[in-house]
Formats: C-alpha cells, sequence, structure tokens
C-alpha cells in the first residue's frame, strides 16, 4: 500500500509538472507571436478568420497542426483576451479545434510528443546563438511550442501506471453515472 501511495504521489507531480510546462507555454506563447507578428498579426487572423466557414477550417488545421484542441483553444481564448479576435471568429476557431480533434486523434498514433525535446533544443538553440532578433524570437515561439507539447507528453506519461491502479480503476467505474462523470469533467477540465 505505501508503494501504491508513492507512485500516486509520483503521478500527481508528473501532471502537476506537465500541467505547469503546458500552462507557462501557452501564457508567454500568444506574447510572442504578438511581438514577431506585430500589427501584420491582425491582418493574418482576420483573413483567416473573415467569416465562420474560414474560421472553422483554421481550426481543424491547426488542430490537426497542434495534435491538441485544448492548447488551439487556450490560444485562441489568449488572443481573445489580448483584443486581436472577437468572439465571433473565436467560435468558429473552436468548433473547428472540435472537428480538428478527430483528425489529430489519427496523428496521436504518430506519437508527436516524444519528440518535443527536439522543438525544445532547435528552439533555445535559435534564441541563444542567433544576432537577429526576428530568428531569436521564432526560436522563442518553437521552445514555447516545444514545451507545449513536452507539458502534454509529460501528463500523458505520468498518468500511464494509473490504468492498471485497482483504485482508479474503481473510481473510473463509478464515473459511468452521466451527471457524475459530467461534474469530475469539469472539475479536472
Amino acid at each position: 500500500m505505501e508503494n501504491a501511495r508513492i507512485d500516486i504521489m509520483q503521478v500527481i507531480l508528473s501532471v502537476l509538472g506537465g500541467l505547469v510546462l503546458f500552462l507557462y507555454s501557452v501564457s508567454n506563447l500568444g506574447d510572442v507571436i504578438q511581438q514577431i507578428a506585430g500589427d501584420k498579426s491582425k491582418e493574418w487572423i482576420l483573413k483567416f478568420t473573415k467569416n465562420i466557414f474560414t474560421a472553422l477550417l483554421t481550426g481543424i488545421v491547426v488542430t490537426a497542426i497542434l495534435d491538441s484542441s485544448s492548447a488551439v483553444i487556450i490560444i485562441t481564448i489568449v488572443l481573445i483576451n489580448s483584443s486581436v479576435l472577437t468572439f465571433r471568429q473565436a467560435m468558429g476557431i473552436v468548433m473547428g479545434a472540435n472537428i480538428g480533434t478527430t483528425v489529430s486523434s489519427q496523428i496521436i498514433a504518430l506519437d508527436i510528443g516524444k519528440y518535443s525535446p527536439v522543438l525544445l533544443a532547435v528552439g533555445l538553440l535559435a534564441m541563444f546563438f542567433s544576432n537577429n532578433e526576428r530568428i531569436s524570437k521564432t526560436g522563442k515561439i518553437v521552445l514555447f511550442f516545444g514545451m507545449l507539447f513536452f507539458g502534454l507528453y509529460t501528463m500523458e506519461r505520468a498518468v500511464e501506471p494509473l490504468r492498471n491502479h485497482e483504485d482508479f480503476l474503481t473510481w473510473m467505474h463509478g464515473l459511468e453515472n452521466p451527471a457524475r462523470g459530467a461534474f469530475i469533467g469539469a472539475i479536472v477540465t
């Protein structure tokens, strides 16, 4: 039983670490993208979200590329908070992100997260060893995307031992009740 507690504590700490990396990267990614794109960012975003159809397609494509509808939705929220996107534009992106999840579930089989340290290394090298400010900022973007994927990968790997943990499986079976499952899902989300 003591060993099970240690495993659960490791899971909790690993999930917490992955969540911190994920949230930190999302928080900083929006700022760096806005810095590098400058005034042109609004033009690009308006171009790709000029109507609900283009916003929907943008959400699908970006979610398929990033392999995370949550990341796309969080980035969309960051862009709304920084007044780059309107709520109407964001709705199309969010719907597209949810559709793109279907596409990205096929991409998950590729396990892109395990290659995230490559993005971390490339981004860090570009950031520190480039004298060009634009390349340095692009390196930051690559670094934060690497952190985002690494955070997701860390959380994914952290919860793997729970699939064989009896107490956790019993608890999950208790969530078959739709009301209880929706309540726990809302809290976790």
